[in-house]
This record gives structure tokens, C-alpha cells and sequence, in this order.
């Protein structure tokens, strides 16, 4: 299936949210440039533990930090999140994701949400020394996303040329 071939649908950061929590979003990003951000985002998270928009913001803060450990960890609860509202036993079940990808009425809005954080995770694992996971969980997306719309495809390419021996 072509991750580009559906209808539209609201996106993560449709969901609606509190003003209080949207404030705090916007606290946080006023505050990243003085290192102020983490107190607004874990109230945003006490109160919107289910929001997507406000895992997409915590990661975004550790990510572009360089606080790898932590971006994973934000990842892989927003993939809990994702894994249980997609009806999937696992966040890396290659053939639940393909046979989730075959519906005619898949979510794919989240289930691209989803694919996105696997490769996110993927390039973290490495980023952390763990190549052999971040490895197959590359190429486990490349099997599901054959048109490579992710752009899984480069970033496999460049940890072969860097991770796997001549």
C-alpha cells in the first residue's frame, strides 16, 4: 500500500486539547531557548497523557537537545499510545502493521503517526550504540513501506555504509 494513498483525516495535532495544556505548550516553546521547557511540558503531560501533539512536542524537546535516552523513551510511550489505539499487540508487529495497512478503512493518518516513530526509534537505537535493533527495525519498515515514502530507504543506506562491515 502507498502511505500517501488515502483521505484525509484529522491530523495528531487536531485533537483537541485544553487551553491550559495548549498554553503550556506555548510556555514551553518560549522557553526552549533558556532551557525552560521540561517543567511546561511535563504539566502538559499530567494533564493530556493521551495527546499526541503534547508527545510530538516532549520528544521534539529532548530530540533537538541531543537528550537521546530520553527522546527514546518519549517515543516508545507515544508508541504504546499509538500501538493500543491501533489495536496491535506489539509496536513492532511487522505483520499486524502490514495486515493494519491492508485495511480499505485503515487509520492512516496514525498509522503513518506510528511508522514515523518506529523510524524515529530506529535512528535513536543507532544514534545509542544499539545497531543491531535500530537495524531491523529499519528494514522492517522498508518491507512495509515499499514506495518509501517514510525515506527509510537513505537512512538505512547511510547505516550500512556506517555499521556494516566491507
Amino acid at each position: 500500500m502507498d502511505l500517501l494513498d488515502f483521505d484525509p483525516q484529522p491530523l495528531y495535532y487536531d485533537e483537541p486539547l485544553s487551553d491550559e495544556v495548549w498554553a503550556l505548550l506555548e510556555a514551553a516553546a518560549e522557553g526552549y531557548a533558556e532551557e525552560a521547557s521540561d517543567a511546561p511540558l511535563a504539566r502538559a503531560l499530567e494533564q493530556a497523557p493521551e495527546s499526541l501533539a503534547v508527545w510530538v512536542a516532549l520528544y521534539r524537546n529532548h530530540f533537538y537537545r541531543h537528550r537521546h535516552s530520553e527522546a527514546l523513551s518519549v517515543v516508545e510511550q507515544a508508541l504504546a499510545l499509538t500501538t493500543r489505539r491501533l489495536g496491535l499487540s506489539a509496536p513492532q508487529d511487522g505483520p499486524a502493521l502490514a495486515a493494519c495497512l491492508a485495511k480499505p478503512d485503515a487509520p492512516m493518518i496514525l498509522l503513518r503517526f506510528h511508522l514515523m516513530a518506529l523510524k524515529a526509534c530506529a535512528y535513536l537505537l543507532l544514534r545509542l550504540g544499539q545497531i543491531g535493533a535500530g537495524m531491523a527495525l529499519l528494514e522492517m519498515l522498508m518491507e512495509l513501506d515499499t514506495h518509501d515514502r517514510l525515506g527509510v530507504h537513505s537512512l538505512l543506506d547511510v547505516a550500512r555504509q556506517r555499521f556494516e562491515p566491507a
